[in-house]
């Protein structure tokens, strides 16, 4: 007969219940089960949630404000720095982050643009103002977002949660 060696309580992950306060230990998938004792589902703390507004896809720089403002006028490399009276050069190096405009050449570029100076240093919130109002367009955000104020802290923890495990897990092949 085989003998079932378990872990060592020390190494065994313990979860308590928090409608009926019963203690087990997590299943050995690393799954927590529903409790025992009145079949709630056991869901561990999640961690904590430090933002609020989605992040940008990174860092957004005077370069990519540039950039952005440039090819939204449809304007070339070429173009821009003949309105400037720059070299095409110029303004690569300075869209590429090798070069950092002076405040008379952010002049020049807010001219050149047809913006001013706080418009084209202020991009990053109009790229996250966009980003919000693009994540509140996704159907699925929408029809959530409805729901979120009647939830108890505790259950925004348990979708949070959910949510998480969710996109960790590999998607099945059918």
């Amino acid at each position: 007969m085989a003998a079932i060696v378990l872990a060592p309580v020390s190494a065994r992950e313990v979860m308590k219940c928090l409608e009926c306060g019963l203690v087990q230990f997590l299943t050995a998938t690393g799954i927590a089960a529903p409790c025992r004792r009145c079949r709630v589902p056991l869901i561990p703390a999640p961690e904590p949630v430090l933002a609020v507004a989605p992040p940008l896809p990174g860092p957004l720089t005077i370069a990519d404000s540039i950039k952005g403002l440039r090819s939204s006028r449809k304007l070339s490399q070429r173009a821009l720095a003949e309105k400037m009276g720059k070299p095409r050069t110029y303004i690569s190096k300075v869209e590429n982050s090798k070069a950092t405009p002076t405040i008379q050449s952010l002049g020049r570029l807010a001219r050149a643009l047809d913006v001013s100076v706080g418009e084209l240093l202020s991009q990053r919130e109009q790229q996250r103002a966009d980003a919000i109002r693009e994540l509140i367009g996704d159907p699925f955000v929408a029809a959530i977002l409805p729901s979120l104020p009647r939830l108890s802290e505790l259950q925004r923890d348990g979708l949070l949660v959910q949510l998480r495990q969710m996109a960790e897990r590999p998607r099945r092949m059918a």
